[in-house]
Formats: structure tokens, C-alpha cells, sequence
């Protein structure tokens, strides 16, 4: 019987003093395990974190001396429904390139923070710059002084180490700790960005970045949120190399007097247009991407293909509508279109021959 309990006894301590079987506290969360493996963008690990609103983060297990190489690891946090996530860095050593501040200038590993539940186009935290992620060595005088924070209760890390075939295999870091604490939603940025009036934020809620954040191209991902056709061009938030368009609610249709009404002006455009009433001389003028744009000449009644000039339509309420779009730097103002408006003319009446024949 002795003898019985005396083995049992160090069966339990050596499975216990074995590296990677020892269970890890509660509040510890680890993104690449004791073999260097972790979960990638198409199925990320997600972990839902309600029972405490302090966690400690690490970059790879404990016993690992550095991080492994060759991976693209993401991990979505979900807390506390009405709560948003703060990260604070305690030690970073990624490896990558920085100026003489310490900002991040050639990353070759990184870690990004996305305000969402997945990587392909979640907005980034503010502070992340979308080129080059985080990477570089924190000093002891400056572990601490980073602070990043959600809008919502939501949090996706990824964290992406180079293939050594591409990169210096040389390179050996120790990664990086983080601490996770979530608390009460309070728009802790003092600005719009997590205003929930202005941008609709709320728990759970999708958070879309801009093209140039996208980590994944459209192919990569056959469903995705908000979906539209792939291509370098489209855009969710502005137009690469884009235009400049006027935009107004209402201004003059003419004449019209940029200073004089104080109109203003929006930046990186798929197309600018002018709208208005036909019995009003009240325009609205404005700048859309290419979604928008698409979709916006899917919902106007009787014309069913993008086009470029002006064009009418009669709405819902059967009053007649004028819609002119263009394609070229501050397009939208009065005499971009006078030319349009024989175009109309001709158009209405073919129109009324062809009616009147019928």
C-alpha cells in the first residue's frame, strides 16, 4: 500500500513539473502554444472573456525562449457585452525596424489590434499604422506608455512572424506581454471615433476599415460582410487616387459659388455628382465611392447602368428627378453640366416621339 501511494505520488509530480502540462492560470492567454502553432486568419481562435476584466497576454508559451517563425496567428477576444477592451504593452521585442522615436518604420514581424472580430477588413486601433503594423524593442522607460482601446467589446490580435526563407533566420525575439483590461463603455477616445450618435457603435457591431487596412485580398475570403467584387479599386471608404468633388445638401443649382456658399469639399471620390429636384433649384452635391455609386444607380428608378452626363428619373412619389455625375477633379458645380441639359432636352423629347408613335 505504501509502495502504491509513493508512486502514485511521483507519477503526480513529474506529470505536473513536465513542460506545457502544467495548466495555465485563468487570466493568462497565449497566442502561439509550446510547439509554436497557432490559429491563422481563416479560423482564428476565439475566446470569450467574461469572468474577469483583467487578462495578461504573452506572445508564444512560457518555456519557448523566443517565438516561432513562418506563422500569421490571430486570436479574437470577446468580453462583457456594454464593455471595451484597453491594451497596455509590458514588454515588446518584434522584429522589425524604427527611427530614432521608436516609430515603427520596416516591420518584418508585426502585431496589429483591429476593432472587430476578424482581420480581412476590420478597422485598426488608432495608433496602428496599417504599412507596418507594431514591431522594434521597447525600452524599460517606455513599456507602459502604449495604450490602445477598442470601441466595443471586441478585440482581434495578429500577430505575423516572417517566413525565414524570405528574412533573416538570424533574427531571435523574445515577443511581446500584454495586459488586457476591459471596462464599461465610456468612449474613452474623447473624440468621434467611438461616439456611438455618430457611428453607430455598438457590442458585437462589424467595424469596416478602409481599403488600404484590408489584409486579405477579396478572393481570399468568398464570403465576407458588406461583400462587393474583388479588385484593387474597390472601396468601402474612399477610392485609391480618387477625385475631389464638392459636396453640399443645399446649395444652388445655378448659379453656383463654391466661396460664396461655402461649399465643402471631400477627397479620394469614385464619382461626384449633383442631384435635385426638377421643380426646385435646390441641388445637393456630393462624393461617392464606387459602391456607393453602384449601388446608388441600382435604386434609382428607370435607369439601371452606371453612367456618366445627366440624366432623369421619376421617383416613388412620381416627382421628376435630375442626376449628373462626373469623373474629374471639382466636376460638380453648374457649368460642368450646362451641355447636359440639351442632352435632356433631346432625350425627353425622343422620348415623348417614341411614346406618342407607340
Amino acid at each position: 500500500m505504501k509502495c502504491l501511494i509513493f508512486c502514485l505520488s511521483n507519477l503526480v509530480t513529474l506529470v505536473v513539473s513536465q513542460p506545457g502540462v502544467n495548466p495555465l492560470p485563468s487570466d493568462v492567454l497565449v497566442i502561439q502554444n509550446l510547439n509554436g502553432q497557432c490559429n491563422g486568419i481563416a479560423n482564428p481562435l476565439i475566446r470569450k472573456l467574461q469572468e474577469r476584466n483583467s487578462y495578461i497576454m504573452r506572445s508564444h508559451a512560457e518555456e519557448r525562449t523566443y517565438y516561432e517563425r513562418s506563422k500569421n496567428c490571430v486570436m479574437t477576444l470577446i468580453g462583457k457585452l456594454g464593455y471595451q477592451w484597453e491594451i497596455r504593452i509590458n514588454s515588446f521585442d518584434v522584429y522589425g525596424e524604427t527611427d530614432s522615436a521608436g516609430n515603427p518604420t520596416k516591420c518584418y514581424d508585426y502585431v496589429k489590434f483591429y476593432d472587430s472580430e476578424r482581420v480581412d477588413n476590420a478597422k485598426l486601433l488608432k495608433g496602428i499604422n496599417y504599412e507596418t503594423g507594431l514591431c522594434g524593442t521597447l525600452t524599460p522607460s517606455t513599456v507602459g506608455q502604449l495604450l490602445f482601446r477598442t470601441c466595443a467589446n471586441i478585440l482581434t490580435i495578429q500577430f505575423y512572424t516572417l517566413d525565414t526563407q524570405k528574412g533573416s533566420s538570424s533574427e531571435f525575439r523574445q515577443g511581446f506581454g500584454l495586459e488586457l483590461i476591459q471596462y464599461e463603455w465610456t468612449n474613452p477616445t474623447g473624440g468621434p471615433d467611438c461616439d456611438f450618435d455618430l457611428n453607430g457603435i455598438a457590442p458585437g457591431m462589424w467595424r469596416d476599415g478602409t481599403f488600404s487596412e484590408f489584409q486579405n485580398s477579396w478572393t481570399d475570403q468568398p464570403v465576407i460582410p458588406g461583400y462587393i467584387s474583388g479588385g484593387a479599386e474597390a472601396n468601402y471608404d474612399k477610392e485609391i487616387a480618387g477625385i475631389t468633388c464638392y459636396v453640399c445638401q443645399n446649395c444652388p443649382v445655378e448659379p453656383f459659388d463654391p466661396v460664396r456658399d461655402a461649399t465643402g469639399q471631400d477627397t479620394n471620390c469614385y464619382r461626384c455628382s449633383k442631384e435635385w429636384d426638377q421643380e426646385y433649384q435646390i441641388a445637393k452635391r456630393a462624393c461617392y465611392t464606387r459602391t456607393n455609386y453602384l449601388n446608388f444607380i441600382d435604386s434609382i428608378r428607370e435607369i439601371d447602368e452606371p453612367f456618366i452626363g445627366c440624366r432623369q428619373s421619376v421617383d416613388q412619389y412620381s416627382r421628376t428627378r435630375n442626376y449628373c455625375f462626373c469623373d474629374t477633379d471639382l466636376c460638380n458645380w453648374a457649368t460642368r453640366f450646362t451641355w447636359s441639359k440639351v442632352t435632356l432636352c433631346l432625350v425627353g423629347l425622343v422620348s415623348l416621339l417614341h411614346r406618342l408613335l407607340i
